[in-house]
């Protein structure tokens, strides 16, 4: 059997020690990685626009990736950069598209859109919410990731060491709403809920360098819209801790095939990597049904007050 991720990580290699020229270095780099974030929405931007970010211009005969225009004079100098870049493209889409294919072969992969679930919304989050758990899952988490959203061998983070199911339900619940406090403190408006615009600002701010062009800034708010989506389970257009909770419960589960690591309170480098390439992925609701089974384990269909 041809081993897909093998000859993609080969192809990668390949594509990123061929390239000599800064102007194909900076294409490369300026398009393929969108900074790291809380919930790593960077490393390839999985789900985005696998493309250059150039247009083909000057002339009819500029290559369809933008990288120089064809021209007997420039023909073979173009042609190497051209290749260059499309052997990293290439290698990058095989090796991504290979992790998600294993996880399509685990938790059943469907494209369909699934609808909002009846989910009640949890509550505002209080004000007096202590937000350090929150901020130290963002430290954390960056930790497991290198600049390009790559999973650093052997890192793992420890969101819980539980006893027993409810103890683990109780930590992820309190990281969940001191996560959405510090969105709501640092970014938000104070009113205890958490909208797209929050949550984005939020994303950019820990993701993105301070530097970042329009175009790099555009992307990103177009991924934290379809993870926003993604994470908004009930479709109320807003993120309340019961959500986040379960989101963290899906970084929490293992993609290695290997159940009893499933939410035993230990976040892995490779677990963070993958999942956060899914939940930006439009095409594909791995994501959006892993973390909609989390939910139900966590907290079932109702609410706690309904259940007084």
């Amino acid at each position: 059997m041809v081993n897909w991720a093998n000859i993609g990580n080969a192809f990668t290699k390949l594509g990123s020690g061929l390239m000599q020229t800064a102007a194909t270095s900076y294409v490369l780099r300026n398009s393929t990685h969108c900074g790291g974030s809380i919930f790593g929405f960077g490393g390839g931007c999985f789900g985005g626009r696998m493309g250059f970010g150039m247009p083909s211009m000057y002339n009819p005969m500029s290559n369809p990736m933008g990288i120089g225009v064809f021209s007997p004079n420039t023909y073979n100098p173009i042609n190497n950069q051209y290749g260059n870049a499309l052997a990293y493209q290439w290698g990058a889409s095989l090796a991504q598209q290979a992790k998600m294919n294993n996880l399509g072969s685990m938790y059943q992969q469907q494209q369909t859109t699934l609808q909002k679930t009846d989910n009640k919304y949890a509550g505002d989050i209080d004000e007096n919410q202590d937000t350090t758990k929150g901020q130290e899952y963002t430290k954390e988490t960056n930790k497991l990731v290198d600049e390009e959203g790559n999973a650093i061998k052997d890192k793992s983070y420890t969101i819980s060491t539980p006893k027993d199911k409810e103890q683990y339900k109780n930590d992820l619940s309190e990281l969940g709403k001191s996560y959405l406090a510090d969105i709501d403190k640092s970014v938000g408006n104070g009113d205890g809920e958490i909208s797209l615009d929050e949550f984005a600002s939020y994303e950019m701010k820990n993701g993105l360098p301070s530097k970042a062009d329009a175009a790099k800034k555009s992307q990103a708010w177009q991924l934290t819209q379809i993870a926003f989506s993604k994470l908004d389970q009930n479709g109320d257009n807003k993120l309340d801790w019961k959500e986040m909770a379960a989101a963290m419960a899906t970084f929490d589960t293992d993609t290695t095939g290997k159940a009893e690591k499933d939410l035993d309170g230990k976040i892995t480098s490779t677990d963070y990597e993958t999942w956060s390439q899914s939940m930006v992925n439009q095409s594909s609701n791995i994501f959006d049904n892993t973390v909609r089974k989390n939910y139900e384990q966590l907290f079932g269909q109702k609410t706690e007050e309904e259940t007084d």
